[in-house]
């Protein structure tokens, strides 16, 4: 018995340092409240803009453009040994009661394509969206995600926003 449940420990310390072993972290602003996890990759810095200047809160108003930019990123594997990477990007906001009221889809499908772009051009990602004012005043959530097309890697950020 006693043997039993020594081998089982050292097979969960085992699974459990699998998972700690991969390229994964956590980001934060304190001053907007944007909060980055990525997973299988990296990101160097992180900024969130506001009509191209620093976000300071998370008090938007109609027509407003938010950003986020992303630098330093790193992790995307390129296809078939080439030099080509896929990164994708999506776009979603949700309301307070978590109804979807815009989904994007990839935004970079197009601009990727069937060639992909350089390492180096992927180690900067960024992303925008305009308040619109068909939304009334209230809490809304902002996501975006970026993901590598030909790997397990993975950029999700999000941010409570609250349009006045």
């Amino acid at each position: 018995m006693k043997k039993t449940l020594i081998l089982i420990c050292l097979s969960v310390i085992a699974i459990l340092g699998s998972f700690t072993t991969s390229s994964k972290g956590y980001m934060e602003d304190k001053a907007n409240g944007m909060r980055i996890m990525y997973y299988e990759m990296k990101v160097g810095t992180a900024q969130v803009k506001q009509n191209e200047k620093d976000m300071k809160t998370s008090i938007v108003k109609n027509g407003d453009k938010i950003y986020i930019y992303l630098t330093g990123v790193d992790g995307f594997i390129p296809k078939d040994g080439s030099s080509s990477v896929f990164p994708a990007c999506e776009v979603t906001v949700t309301d307070i009661n978590n109804n979807v009221l815009y989904e994007s889809g990839n935004v970079l499908a197009d601009a990727v394509g069937t060639r992909g772009v350089s390492i180096a051009d992927a180690k900067f990602l960024s992303s925008n969206f305009t308040i619109g004012e068909k939304w009334p005043a209230g809490v809304y959530k902002w996501e975006v995600k970026f993901w590598d097309l030909n790997g397990p890697g993975v950029i999700l950020s999000d941010m409570k926003i609250t349009k006045k």
